[in-house]
């Protein structure tokens, strides 16, 4: 996996205890918008970056008939997420 930290717009679902599950998210390639479904999340770390807390969802996406394994990354205090690894 190459990490990208690409910003991106993700559908997340926010549960009753709080808990995110993204989705599904964007990616804009040679001006063209694509809806990547999340069919998958492996596994959820948080972590802390100089002092801001972070999210990091290991996840399986799908597009067509094609999947692989991406890392989303939430920015808790920006409220931002971002393409971290594909």
């Amino acid at each position: 996996m190459k990490i990208l930290m690409k910003p991106i717009q993700v559908y997340a679902l926010w549960r009753e205890d709080g808990a995110i599950l993204p989705l599904a998210f964007c990616l804009t390639q040679e001006e063209e918008k694509q809806k990547i479904a999340v069919s998958t999340v492996k596994s959820l770390r948080e972590e802390h970056l100089a002092g801001r807390k972070t999210l990091y969802f290991d996840c399986v996406a799908v597009l067509g008939q094609r999947e692989w394994i991406v890392c989303l990354r939430y920015d808790i205090a920006e409220h931002r997420w971002y393409l971290h690894k594909a």
